[in-house]
């Protein structure tokens, strides 16, 4: 299957009379609840159900012909590539793409899950769907026929569940056997230590707390944003102080001298939030209390750039997913971290994230937003 070739719209219209004759197989698809495209042996739609139509609230079947899924679904790698979906970087690790290859390879039946980044509205949508697809040979001609189950609550709702026990259980565990450590000892000193750590990690506890309520009042989309003016050294030794509370994470947190202290209008809390997953993630990459984690802002033509820096690379095939929901490094039931970034800084904050990692720079994540 040639990633690159498109057939011609006219071409594509034959094919699509080669399913009309099949008086039943519309009639099927459009009668019962299924997502359903069938793409030709170049991956275009030549039929969409009425299913598909009302997920993806496309209000007509005629301007689909002859594009490809990603395409009509706006998938934000599908316009990367002058050929369209299938063809950028990115799209190497795609499971939808994957499902359809193997399916035209093994001419069998394949089933796949698949994590997608859309944009609706100017706004940042993932999906996770169950991707089938089958091949069938009609007239002579090679089609595929590809359902499409939205499967995001349920990855949703089990994967917040994971993540928010988890994190709870470790932190709660932390300030109970601190507790204990407080009750049978006898020096004040030490008492007082005791004391200064459970204040911090209970400081842990309700930032994790908050942080799962924003994120599905986020998804919800009734997360309330509250601009003020802010000082960006102020925001950055909040995040860091966080972040240097929780003892779980080895991190040697240094904002740089020649950081700029901006002026800008934003959202104190959702800002934070953003810089401490970013400081987190830098912190659990490097793995190593002695490695040097910066963070720092610095302004150019109105907007502010705050970004976190440490000298892990991140590996290729995990550039290429690094803000997809559900995707982690650390093990399935993770990953909210970078999409949580994403979701918050675009989505609300209306600003710009991105990362750069290679071995001449290490790894850098950003959020730029426009400033005073």
């Amino acid at each position: 299957m040639d990633l690159q070739t498109r057939q011609s719209i006219e071409e594509v219209k034959n094919e699509r009379l080669i399913i009309d004759s099949l008086g039943f197989f519309t009639g099927i698809f459009n009668s019962i609840s299924t997502v359903t495209v069938v793409l030709n042996s170049n991956r275009q739609i030549i039929f969409a159900s009425n299913d598909f139509l009302k997920t993806f609230e496309l209000t007509s079947e005629i301007g689909l012909l002859g594009e490809r899924p990603g395409e009509v679904i706006s998938c934000v790698h599908s316009k990367e590539s002058p050929h369209g979906c299938g063809n950028s970087v990115s799209c190497d690790v795609c499971g939808l793409l994957k499902t359809i290859l193997q399916s035209a390879k093994t001419n069998e039946k394949v089933s796949k899950e698949a994590r997608i980044t859309t944009v609706k509205k100017g706004l940042t949508v993932p999906l996770e769907l169950s991707v089938t697809s089958v091949p069938v040979s009609l007239a002579s001609s090679q089609f595929y026929i590809v359902t499409l189950t939205d499967i995001s609550s349920e990855k949703r709702k089990l994967q917040l569940e994971k993540i928010f026990i988890h994190d709870l259980v470790n932190s709660a565990g932390g300030i109970s056997g601190l507790s204990d450590v407080l009750e049978f000892s006898e020096n004040e000193e030490s008492k007082k230590e005791v004391i200064d750590i459970i204040g911090k990690a209970s400081k842990v506890l309700l930032e994790q707390i908050l942080s799962f309520r924003n994120i599905l009042s986020a998804e919800s989309g009734e997360l309330e944003v509250n601009n003020l003016e802010l000082q960006s050294n102020d925001v950055i030794d909040e995040a860091a102080s966080l972040i240097s509370s929780n003892k779980e994470l080895k991190a040697n947190i240094a904002k740089l001298p020649n950081s700029e202290n901006i002026t800008l209008i934003s959202d104190k809390v959702l800002l934070s939030r953003i810089l401490v997953n970013m400081l987190k993630n830098a912190a659990e990459a490097e793995g190593n209390a002695d490695a040097v984690i910066s963070i720092g802002s610095t302004k150019k033509c109105d907007i502010a750039r705050f970004w976190v820096h440490n000298k892990k690379v991140i590996p290729e095939d995990v550039q290429k997913q690094i803000f997809q929901r559900s995707f982690s490094t650390k093990g399935r039931n993770r990953g909210l971290g970078t999409y949580s970034m994403k979701l918050l800084g675009e989505n609300y904050l209306k600003g710009n994230i991105g990362f750069i990692s290679n071995d001449q720079e290490g790894t850098i994540f950003y959020v730029e937003l426009p400033c005073v």
